[in-house]
C-alpha cells in the first residue's frame, strides 16, 4: 500500500511541477503584454502550487522513511 500512494504522489509531484511550468511560462506573457492582475493571479496560483509541490515532497519522505 505505501507503495501505491508513494507512486500516487510521484504522479501528483509531476503534474504540480508540470503546472508551475506552464504558470512561469504564462506569468511571461502576461508580463510582456502589461498584464498586471494576470500576473497577481499567476503568483497566487504559483504560491499554490509550490506549497503543494513541498508538501507532497515532505509526505514522500515520511513514507520511505
Amino acid at each position: 500500500e505505501a507503495a501505491e500512494i508513494d507512486d500516487d504522489l510521484l504522479k501528483l509531484e509531476k503534474l504540480a511541477r508540470t503546472d508551475i511550468e506552464l504558470s512561469e511560462e504564462a506569468m511571461s506573457v502576461a508580463f510582456q503584454a502589461t498584464d498586471l492582475s494576470g500576473v497577481a493571479l499567476l503568483i497566487n496560483r504559483m504560491k499554490y502550487l509550490v506549497k503543494l509541490l513541498e508538501d507532497i515532497r515532505n509526505k514522500r519522505r515520511q513514507l520511505n522513511a
